[in-house]
């Protein structure tokens, strides 16, 4: 049986997945999650070690080593659009801290390496518009919305790892919007206005994968699925207009110009959150290709992106 390491275990899809992990519990040996926070004695599954420590501490190595740990599911990362907090201090957790998990893997002969990345590394360009991305598209990121780059950065680690120390598995799932009953995050917060914002003359399409099935195939992962890099998203995907239809909300129609002064206007007086550059977050959506997670990791979505946004939908109860 496998020892397994999940960081980020405190997170809105880390604690899912120990949950999943802990109904599983015959497969594995040692079940570690690491998080800067604890949960509370009443969260704490029955088997699972629990671990306060930060993905950027020089404690991650002794940590792999003395639980001898095979598998790391990578789940802790800074979910920012524009960034709130300083933009060292993001640097330094996601990219930093991803590289500082990495090296303590090799150093101790982890047999696979689990990385939830996002969609957001392809970056938000105008080439999105009219692309259905697959894996072999360049990632380009942005230099101004630190998520995407941070999540380009670290691929682009794994990449020469992957080269480097090819006996390390690697399994980087670039993810869409992840929804559930409970999401809570930048997307949900567009998608919870009274009307939803779209930006004239663009699609703006969306795609989206139910949280439970971001949990099942990371778990398929740690047991059978083909290393590889993976979009993670249901099929289909949704126009901003059509999307405001099934969330039962006006869609608010407004030329990209008026957004951009609204924002420039608004920020500073701490009346919206974002600044006029995060509008490309809405304007050039990466829309997924599935293909490959079907074919080659063998894992069909069993909801659909339209599936995804109604049954969220339904859990706020409109």
């Amino acid at each position: 049986m496998q020892n397994i390491l999940v960081t980020g275990s405190q997170g809105y899809v880390g604690s899912q997945f120990m949950n999943y992990l802990a109904e599983h519990k015959n497969l594995f040996g040692k079940m570690v999650g690491l998080d800067i926070r604890l949960p509370q004695e009443h969260q704490k599954i029955t088997g699972i070690t629990y671990l306060k420590e930060d993905i950027r501490s020089e404690n991650i190595e002794k940590i792999i080593g003395e639980h001898e740990i095979e598998v790391v599911v990578h789940l802790a990362a800074i979910i920012s659009i524009t960034g709130h907090n300083s933009a060292f201090f993001e640097y330094d957790v996601d990219v930093n801290g991803s590289s500082n998990l990495i090296h303590a893997c090799l150093k101790h002969g982890v047999k696979k390496f689990i990385h939830s990345s996002s969609g957001a590394a392809y970056g938000y360009w105008p080439s999105n518009v009219e692309t259905l991305l697959t894996e072999d598209m360049p990632m380009l990121g942005n230099n101004d919305i630190p998520y995407s780059l941070h999540k380009y950065l670290v691929e682009e680690k794994l990449a020469k790892v992957r080269v480097d120390h090819p006996n390390m598995e690697q399994y980087v799932f670039r993810v869409g919007t992840i929804l559930g009953a409970t999401t809570n995050n930048p997307i949900t917060d567009y998608l919870k206005r009274a009307k939803l914002v779209c930006i004239k003359g663009y699609p703006s399409a969306f795609v989206a994968i139910w949280d439970q099935d971001l949990v099942k195939i990371l778990f398929k992962a740690t047991q059978d699925g083909k290393p590889g890099i993976y979009n993670v998203a249901g099929d289909g995907a949704i126009p901003s207009q059509n999307l405001a239809k099934i969330l039962n909300k006006p869609a608010d129609v407004k030329p990209l110009w008026l957004l951009k002064l609204a924002f420039r206007i608004l920020r500073p007086l701490g009346l919206v959150k974002y600044g006029p550059e995060s509008l490309k977050f809405i304007q050039y959506r990466p829309v997924l290709s599935n293909t490959k997670l079907k074919n080659e990791f063998a894992y069909a979505p069993e909801k659909s992106t339209q599936e995804v946004f109604e049954y969220w939908s339904k859990s706020l109860g409109k």
